[in-house]
């Protein structure tokens, strides 16, 4: 429904078009992945949100980077264990 109002607000209101002409993301927070532009993030032609999203994506890192630390250093074995569980799910899923 949002992309049908879109594209009548951009029809009727001199073409503005949120989306990206690279990746065709739109650049709404949480609906495209980051990884969409990822080749485009330096090119002067590249992606409308590209430094957007590399910011999303160093914010992904240092909060996994933290949050692995402070599960490795809690000792919980059980909580170690269900980290890495799902960690491996996640892995299996974009590489596989």
């Amino acid at each position: 429904m949002k992309n049908l109002y879109l594209a009548i607000r951009d029809f009727f209101h001199g073409g503005f078009s949120p989306y990206c002409k690279k990746c065709d993301s739109c650049g709404e927070e949480g609906c495209c992945s980051p990884l969409r532009c990822f080749a485009n993030w330096k090119r002067p032609s590249g992606c409308k949100y590209g430094e957007t999203y590399r910011k999303d994506l160093i914010l992904a890192y240092l909060m996994y980077d933290e949050l692995s630390g402070i599960i490795d250093d809690s000792g919980d074995e059980k909580l170690q264990r269900l980290a890495k569980e799902k960690f491996d799910k996640i892995f299996d899923e974009v590489y596989k």
